[in-house]
């Protein structure tokens, strides 16, 4: 596909989300359990760390795409880019495209491990194409209290 024209009858972008879980039901159905787009670390104590401590953020994205007069094979990337700048190495799936109204669904399941507060970008580009683009902000509050000494 060129990255330039748009895509004109399809595939096109039916949703590209984080949540807690996807559900898939037996029937085919998808429920995204708990959708956000920030995650609060917190720490308490009188050592809470200034700083966020090593940090494992787990989350699914659900991508879903609808072919309409696509037909075929297409690469599916997912880039993520740090609230640096750096952008990791993306994730590649081959998805093929059958029917008009037959959906195709990537449910994928991260652990992302960071020390690194800030705003989280996830690139879903199709066939090298920009699709959509998915905040996660992560934050960080720690909340120092006193120690209590008793006598």
């Amino acid at each position: 596909m060129s990255t330039d024209a748009p895509l004109q009858g399809g595939p096109y972008l039916r949703c590209a989300l984080m949540c807690e879980r996807v559900l898939e039901e037996k029937d085919n159905v998808l429920s995204a359990i708990r959708i956000f787009e920030r995650f609060i670390v917190a720490a308490t104590g009188p050592d809470a760390p200034q700083s966020i401590p090593k940090t494992t953020v787990p989350f699914a994205l659900l991508i879903s795409l609808i072919p309409g007069e696509a037909r075929g094979s297409a690469r599916v990337q997912v880039q993520t880019e740090e609230p640096s700048g750096l952008k990791r190495e993306p994730l590649e799936f081959t998805v093929h495209f059958d029917a008009p109204s037959s959906p195709v669904n990537l449910i994928l399941n991260f652990q992302l491990d960071t020390e690194q507060p800030g705003l989280y970008w996830f690139d879903v580009l199709l066939d090298s194409r920009l699709m959509t683009r998915v905040p996660l902000l992560l934050q960080y509050q720690a909340t120092r209290l006193p120690s209590r000494g008793y006598a």
